[in-house]
């Protein structure tokens, strides 16, 4: 792949791209007095970082990626508890005093008094009268389990 000093250059150049666009980004707040170059202490970090260091940073982010995710939860006026589980970078909810609304994977999850859906369709109609509705999402999949029944499952 090439010698250690590739490595260097290329980290250094990342770090100075990274430097010069947010000060491009604070110009119109701060004089050009004040752009003179990178802090002292990122320059010092260049010629310590070897193939081995870059390597590790890289296996920590994509271990960072693959274990992402998260869950979020509530009760609806009516007493009904929803929960999601996500494996997604992004996963927010909105709650209203008788449905959710789950975002998360690209997807909008609705879980409604009477129907469960997915992107504006409806994947799954459920009774009034379910206490618990679970919503996990992973690997492609969104499976809804009501009152600890699976009634859907949505893939892509």
């Amino acid at each position: 792949m090439g010698d250690e000093s590739s490595w260097q250059a290329a980290f250094s150049s990342t770090l100075s791209f990274i430097w010069h666009a947010s000060v491009i980004e604070a110009l119109p707040r701060m004089s050009l007095t004040h752009v003179v170059a990178p802090p002292f202490f990122l320059e010092a970090a260049v010629p310590k970082i070897d193939k081995r260091t870059a390597f590790l940073v890289v296996t920590v982010a994509f271990i960072a990626l693959l274990t992402a995710g998260g869950s979020t939860g509530g009760t609806l006026a009516n007493g009904r508890s929803v929960t999601a589980n996500s494996y997604s970078w992004s996963l927010q909810s909105r709650f209203s005093p008788d449905s959710a609304t789950i975002d998360t994977a690209g997807h909008t999850i609705v879980v409604a008094p009477k129907q469960l859906s997915v992107d504006g369709k409806i994947v799954a109609r459920i009774n009034e009268s379910v206490k618990t509705v679970a919503v996990n999402v992973q690997r492609g999949a969104i499976t809804f389990v009501a009152d600890g029944k699976t009634v859907a499952t949505h893939t892509r």
